[in-house]
């Protein structure tokens, strides 16, 4: 069966098990989550010495992987055999030699749970082996979240964690850091060691330990274009232009493309419905207000002719038919052109 890494983790603490765990994907975040509950949670510590065992792709063969697998346990009912870096098995990398664990998914041992960490690739869907894993066993397939899918899981996170994250610190942190989540996800963990369980982790702290501004970053652009507000934005716009290491031009440009979009998705909606453009935008319902404001500011046709700039300077920045601009200049003259 397929799952996410969610819906998984709850299969495993039911004590639902699976003989055979094939993790893949190209988000090592998750990969490294799953993998460490296998490691430090499916058996007493006192039976970990004896039915614990970690591999390597790169220094064992798949042979011997599955001599270990068929072994019995010494002091439970199960034993964990986990091969990380799965993905240097060359027996894994060529579809003929994958026989061996497709005759093992068919009669797996009972007392084995058999997991495979397969970082940065995924198999073929047409081969025997996947399908036989989806039947026989549980794959799992990682992969990188989108922009507008990081406020859900940053929010999700700081759940988990018994605290409250408010928007600003959501968005801040996102700001801050971008989409990678074992980066956000270390942040995080820092930060919440200073909010009280039950706490909220608001701006405040992001800004006072991260050393990000809530005044001066992509997301204060935005807001401050979507405001109309000229005065601010270029301001913001001439302090990140002069932090450009802080404030890297592209996902700058990548933001206000996304925002522009979004702007086009509620002139074509027709509806000011809080809860529908919500699910039109794929935002939180908190953040729509920002949309619809920023929608009076800029008619359809208007935003038509931001997208086409944005795609001007994007190519600007990139050097295609025109000389790179200095950051600061660059941000001024597309800011001015915005508005």
């Amino acid at each position: 069966m397929d799952f996410t890494p969610d819906t998984l983790l709850q299969q495993l603490k039911k004590g639902n098990f699976s003989p055979v765990y094939f993790l893949q994907g190209t988000e090592p975040y998750e990969l490294d989550r799953i993998s460490d509950y296998f490691t430090h949670h499916l058996l007493p510590p006192r039976a970990r010495s004896f039915d614990l065992t970690v591999l390597y792709g790169k220094d064992h063969a798949l042979d011997q992987v599955l001599a270990q697998a068929r072994r019995l346990p010494m002091s439970g009912q199960h034993q964990v055999v986990i091969v990380k870096e799965a993905q240097s098995m060359a027996a894994l990398q060529r579809t003929a030699q994958h026989a061996p664990l497709v005759d093992y998914l068919e009669q797996p041992n009972p007392h084995t749970l058999l997991v495979f960490v397969y970082r940065d690739k995924t198999l073929d869907k047409r081969s025997k082996l996947y399908k036989t894993l989806q039947q026989k066993g549980t794959v799992l397939t990682t992969q990188p979240l989108y922009e507008r899918q990081v406020p859900a899981w940053l929010s999700a996170y700081v759940e988990t964690q018994g605290r409250t994250l408010t928007p600003d610190a959501n968005r801040l942190l996102q700001a801050a850091i971008g989409t990678r989540l074992q980066v956000l996800a270390n942040e995080l963990d820092k930060l919440l060691l200073q909010v009280p369980a039950g706490g909220t982790l608001d701006a405040d702290l992001v800004e006072q330990y991260i050393g990000v501004s809530r005044e001066h970053n992509a997301f204060a652009l935005q807001q401050a274009l979507g405001e109309g507000n000229a005065h601010k934005a270029l301001l913001v716009a001439q302090y990140m232009g002069s932090n450009p290491k802080a404030n890297p031009i592209i996902p700058t440009l990548a933001l206000l493309f996304s925002f522009f979009n979004k702007l086009l998705l509620v002139h074509q909606a027709r509806t000011t419905d809080k809860s529908q453009l919500a699910q039109v935008l794929r935002v939180s319902p908190y953040f729509v207000k920002d949309y619809v404001t920023a929608a009076r500011h800029y008619s359809l046709l208007r935003v038509q002719q931001c997208l086409q700039q944005l795609h001007h300077f994007d190519c600007q920045v990139k050097g295609i038919d025109a000389p790179a601009l200095p950051p600061e200049q660059l941000l001024k003259e597309m800011v001015a052109k915005l508005l």
